[in-house]
């Protein structure tokens, strides 16, 4: 896909059509704007749909009921500025199945496309806010095909996904488990493959979490008791959380305060039953499903706050979750891509047709890929704002049903980019004396 032009680039082509532009004999006032107040952090109005000029927009087939369109817009005026975006529609009833990506760990990250094409997914966006620079663990849920791989830490129970019928929803998630001792007696399970035990409770790690330490898990707990369990039956005891792995055919069991104190209870040799579930807050089950964090929009209407700007990553369904939008901002990147605040996210799925929406990690972690037809891997389609993929744990991805082999359309392109093609604009360039044409 050609390279759009940097913002920096297009900046003198408007300030030069804007300057040439016939005068309104009565200008309209600039719209209010809607901002918080916090001294020295650059916080962004409303995008006004009005005022905006949209000066790139391209769009492409993904797979089958998914479209990517990248687009940058550029709204006049001393509150306005660039924005870049890039945004993958998903007809969800269309037979593109999404998941939930991660790297093969909970307690691991790297880079979302070595997630994406190690799975041959042909989309994906980067997920969950996380534990980074430690553990990596997310902090929210995630659900692969149905299967919990990890719960939410205590207060990060929002989540975007897909209930057992295909249809996507904002929701918040809730884990429920139970340790059945031999006695008929049960002892409740609080969290599994979770970076942070809670206060009083009891947290399961299975091989999947990976060999991130679990003392981390339960700092500064008064107590902390650590079963093994293999093949159901408990072969060790500790009164400390272990950095050894995770045996391949067990689990282990540690809990704080009253958590360990119920643990310490069990006996080596005995035989216990670890079962548990991840429903939706309505009782559902659930095919997939991502931690976030910021409502965005609930029932058509934007409930974010105008806060600091920053790169975004955001999630939204339509009214009847058929649909999806996956969307990103690009930001911090000098004066020209600042980035947007969350009312704004808000408000631009909205306007693609969302109706509830939920906010997923952003900053450095932001990051949408997509393949392009013909090629066996991703491509990076926004611009990070490290200079490159951050790693990240987790993401949504999507995959392409098996294709029947027939040929169903085309996606045509010029072999050189259209802005340089002969015949196209002759002006290359906006100086200050004008167009050039050189």
């Amino acid at each position: 896909m050609f390279p759009r032009p940097r913002p920096a680039a297009l900046a003198g082509a408007l300030v030069f059509a804007l300057a040439t532009a016939a005068p309104t004999a009565h200008a309209e006032p600039p719209p209010p704007t809607t901002a918080v107040d916090l001294p020295g952090v650059a916080v962004a109005p409303a995008v006004d749909p009005a005022r905006r000029i949209e000066t790139a927009r391209s769009t492409r087939p993904v797979a089958p009921g998914v479209s990517l369109s990248s687009f940058d817009w550029y709204e006049p005026g001393g509150a306005g500025g660039w924005i870049r975006g890039d945004a993958l529609t998903v007809d969800l009833t269309a037979g593109t199945k999404v998941d939930y990506l991660h790297p093969g760990h909970v307690a691991a990250a790297e880079p979302l496309s070595a997630q994406a094409n190690r799975t041959r997914a042909v989309a994906a966006v980067n997920g969950d806010f996380f534990d980074i620079n430690n553990s990596n663990a997310p902090r929210g849920v995630g659900v692969q095909d149905g299967r919990t791989v990890k719960s939410p830490v205590a207060g990060h129970r929002r989540a975007v996904g897909l209930d057992a019928a295909g249809v996507g929803r904002v929701m918040e998630v809730f884990f429920d488990g139970r340790i059945t001792r031999a006695d008929g007696s049960s002892i409740r399970l609080h969290q599994l493959n979770s970076a942070a035990v809670e206060s009083g409770g009891v947290g399961l790690f299975d091989p999947i979490w990976g060999s991130y330490s679990r003392s981390r898990a339960v700092q500064g707990a008064s107590r902390v008791t650590e079963l093994v369990v293999r093949a159901g039956v408990v072969t060790e005891r500790r009164d400390r959380a272990g950095d050894d792995p995770i045996p391949a055919d067990g689990q282990v069991l540690v809990g704080r305060e009253a958590g360990a104190d119920a643990l310490a209870a069990v006996g080596v040799g005995e035989r216990i039953t670890v079962e548990h579930t991840t429903k939706a807050d309505d009782g559902s089950a659930l095919r997939a499903a991502i931690g976030g964090n910021q409502l965005l929009l609930k029932d058509g209407e934007v409930v974010a706050p105008a806060d600091p700007l920053h790169p975004r990553t955001a999630v939204g369904f339509s009214a009847d979750g058929k649909k999806m939008f996956l969307l990103t901002v690009d930001g911090r990147q000098g004066a020209y891509l600042l980035g947007l605040n969350l009312q704004d996210v808000a408000s631009i799925l909205k306007e693609m047709g969302a109706h509830n929406a939920l906010n997923l990690d952003g900053g450095g972690s932001s990051t949408l890929l997509a393949r392009t037809p013909g090629a066996d891997t991703v491509s990076v389609e926004n611009t990070p704002s490290d200079g490159g993929e951050r790693p990240v744990p987790n993401g949504l991805a999507l995959y392409a049903p098996t294709g029947s082999g027939s040929l169903t359309g085309f996606w045509v392109r010029t072999a050189i980019d259209p802005r340089g093609a002969p015949g196209s604009d002759p002006c290359r360039a906006v100086t200050p004396t004008g167009c050039s044409r050189g």
